[in-house]
């Protein structure tokens, strides 16, 4: 309802004039993104909700403040994405914390962070790497495996994953089980394998005989 003098009604009255506001009229806005102080109202970019995320620096640290319910972020890390990334972080009491952290490079990796405080004050982490389509394959006998450069070989074909696809390998049949693989960079110095295919007992249905040609062919 507002305010009447002499039958003209005050368009610019005071708060005080007013009935039917509430408590929020009053409210006393945030000074700052990360102000926390009780009873204060949120504007849009505090804590990076409705804006660009707050960029916590380019570090190589995981600590981050703990007086928050949730925010986006941004992070450099070399223990987790070694790129900035952005995320979710959610507060839990006694000041431990979880977050979600992608990077935001070609290389899709998402994690998940937990952070508590140890008797000294000082912030311990926990990192977990998600699995997923992009960072993982399936081979002939249906595990899940890490994802590197993977050609699978086929009577008439292969087929890449990701990282396999960006050296441009040809495939040439050169008889009956006899194939070449061309444009590869070669075996890596370690940790390649050639898997092959297994019957229901895990017993190998064919053997695998290969060679390195000069070219890395």
């Amino acid at each position: 309802m507002l305010p009447f003098a002499s039958g003209i009604p005050n368009l610019t009255p005071n708060w005080t004039q007013v009935t039917g506001l509430g408590t929020a009229a009053t409210g006393t806005l945030t000074t700052s993104t990360t102000d926390t102080t009780s009873g204060r109202v949120l504007k849009v970019g505090d804590f990076g909700i409705g804006s660009d995320p707050i960029l916590l620096g380019d570090n190589t640290s995981l600590d981050v403040p703990v007086d928050k319910f949730t925010s986006l972020l941004t992070h450099k890390n070399g223990t987790v994405a070694a790129q900035y990334g952005a995320g979710l972080q959610f507060k839990h009491p006694s000041g431990r914390l979880s977050r979600i952290f992608m990077g935001s490079l070609a290389a899709v990796r998402l994690f998940v962070i937990q952070t508590q405080l140890d008797a000294s004050n000082n912030q311990t982490h926990q990192i977990a790497e998600v699995l997923h389509s992009l960072n993982t394959t399936t081979d002939s006998n249906g595990f899940v495996k890490k994802a590197s450069p993977i050609v699978q070989l086929f009577s008439s074909e292969i087929k890449f994953n990701d990282e396999a696809e960006k050296q441009k390998l040809y495939f040439e049949k050169i008889d009956i089980g006899d194939y070449l693989l061309k444009g590869s960079l070669g075996f890596a110095q370690e940790g390649w394998y050639i898997e092959v295919p297994k019957d229901a007992n895990g017993n190998t249905v064919v053997a695998v005989e290969y060679s390195t040609l000069e070219n890395g062919d």
